[in-house]
């Protein structure tokens, strides 16, 4: 749009493209601290990390596969209304 990354910030902000605003819209299942920098503490991070993904299979696990596909599409189809 502008062919230039000066208005990257405005522009994401404006389109509702963070984290707080990606987990409300149900985009994002699960936030994962970076606690400031990830880089910085990468085995604590991936810790987490870990933490996040056991959690989220074990929720899908507990779904019937019969349902995954439907509640897929139900979600995405939601988006933006």
């Amino acid at each position: 749009m502008h062919r230039s990354t000066e208005f990257a910030p405005a522009m994401s902000e404006a389109q509702g493209v963070n984290v707080a605003s990606l987990f409300a819209n149900g985009i994002v299942d699960h936030i994962v601290d970076e606690r400031p920098d990830a880089a910085e503490e990468g085995r604590a991070f991936c810790q987490r990390m870990a933490g996040a993904i056991e959690y989220e299979l074990s929720a899908l696990a507990a779904v019937p596969v019969d349902e995954l596909l439907p509640r897929r599409v139900a979600r995405y189809h939601s988006l933006g209304r």
